[in-house]
């Protein structure tokens, strides 16, 4: 049924998953092997000397212990290596295996989708949900006066409570789906997205995210999909990473934050040749 005002289409952006590693992540792997070799060793050690679950306090397992823990992890090895070769491959290679599980980079974005405000109106006045709590947080997010005044980022406090009225509605205990089919040269293909929605607005955009905002009501896109949210029929997405925001000679991001000539953030590079592949 068709809702005077409200869209029957929407259009879509999607782009690439997030993924962010660490500088850390060799060494936790490092560690966790290190800890597999070490609870090998000593378990071996401590079956050599017919200690079980029931004597596990005993001063003999103790005593078993505190040398073992006062060995370098190298001394480890070679005990392991030494007692049945066989043996301590197969176990470098589990623990390898179990801590390469850790060593994966994490989709910051995963499932979720971004709407512009426009959009989230029209989704809570679908669902009725749209009430005078949730119109007054839209004005005072939109930068529209509201009860004599216009609130701006130094109302930091009114604006907090003004997104988290909204947000809260939008998302609630549910997550956004759709699904369906599209037809193309005369062939249906399915597709299906799940995902989070977060509501966008001018006054709390800011940096890249300001930029991606200011792109989406430029190109009209009503939503921008991460990757992970399309389940189904994905079209294709969009590179874009938040590394691709760094000045081209600082990788360490340094001087991401530093202004330009006219007092402007200088963010590398421009989204002027930016393009989102979009759909309905």
């Amino acid at each position: 049924m068709d809702i005077p005002g409200i869209p029957t289409k929407y259009v879509c952006a999607e782009v690439d998953n997030e993924m962010i590693g660490s500088s850390l992540q060799d060494d936790l792997s490092k560690m966790i092997e290190d800890g597999e070799l070490r609870s090998a060793y000593m378990r071996t050690q401590l079956d050599k000397a017919g200690i079980t679950f029931a004597n596990s306090d005993s001063e003999q397992a103790k005593s078993i212990a505190q040398k073992i823990e006062s060995m370098s992890i190298d001394e480890i090895k070679a005990a392991l290596e030494k007692d049945n070769e066989d043996i301590y491959k197969m176990l470098v290679k589990n623990a390898t295996k179990k801590a390469s599980d850790f060593m994966s980079d994490i989709d910051v974005a995963d499932g979720a989708a971004y709407v512009t405000d426009e959009m989230a109106e029209w989704l809570l006045r679908m669902v009725g949900s749209w009430d005078s709590k949730v119109e007054r947080a839209f004005k005072i997010l939109r930068g529209e006066e509201v009860d004599g005044k216009v609130y701006t980022t130094k109302d930091i406090l009114t604006l907090q409570q003004a997104y988290k009225d909204v947000i809260t509605t939008v998302i609630g205990n549910q997550k956004y789906t759709a699904y369906g089919f599209r037809f193309a040269n005369g062939i249906a293909a399915p597709y299906y997205d799940k995902m989070a929605l977060f509501p966008m607005f001018k006054c709390i955009s800011t940096g890249a995210t300001a930029k991606i905002f200011d792109k989406m009501k430029k190109e009209g896109v009503h939503m921008l999909m991460i990757n992970s949210a399309v389940k189904v029929g994905s079209q294709g997405s969009t590179p874009m990473a938040m590394s691709d925001f760094r000045e081209d000679n600082d990788p360490t991001n340094e001087n991401n934050f530093k202004n330009n000539d006219i007092g402007q953030q200088d963010w590398k590079p421009s989204f002027d040749d930016f393009k989102f592949n979009t759909y309905e």
